[in-house]
């Protein structure tokens, strides 16, 4: 069985980032935005790795925001999650995302939100088997191609 590791991403991670961003087919960021975000207060961006630290198989990325429910709460965006094709379905998603819900919590964060392609069918999957419900459709929301995108929820926290 494969062992995995998170930790915040660092600027020696970018290059694997952006590989693993072409393996995924993800939106892609430049270098210097993942830099900037590797800078933020607000980002969650974390990596998961097998064996020692160079050897990176997967990311998230996310920020916290002002929660719309009420002021000097947080809630937090999903932005990207990818796993190299030869550690998916091995746990390095799941242990991902649960490491972003964790520093989630950790910050008062009541709701975490996402989008997915509607025709994404194994996100979709992934995302409700980890207890995230449909909050809507968002029309035309991806291009290349253009697609709609269903927009997910989480509910981690109450506060008031």
């Amino acid at each position: 069985m494969v062992q995995f590791t998170t930790t915040p991403a660092e600027i020696q991670d970018i290059d694997e980032i952006l590989e693993i961003t072409r393996l995924c087919r993800l939106s892609p960021w430049s270098p210097e935005d993942l830099k900037d975000e590797i800078g933020r207060t607000n980002s969650l961006l974390i990596v998961v790795f097998s064996g020692d630290r160079e050897n990176v198989q997967g990311f998230i990325s996310g920020r916290l925001v002002p929660a719309a429910v009420a002021e000097n709460l947080f809630d937090a965006e999903i932005y990207n999650i990818g796993v190299k094709p030869e550690s998916r379905n091995k746990g390095a998603g799941a242990l991902l995302l649960s490491e972003f819900l964790d520093q989630c919590r950790g910050s008062g964060v009541s709701d975490v939100w996402l989008e997915v392609r509607v025709s994404n069918e194994a996100a979709l999957r992934f995302y409700r088997a980890h207890g995230f419900t449909d909050a809507g459709v968002r029309k035309a929301f991806y291009s290349g191609p253009v697609e709609d995108a269903l927009a997910l929820k989480l509910t981690i926290g109450k506060f008031t």
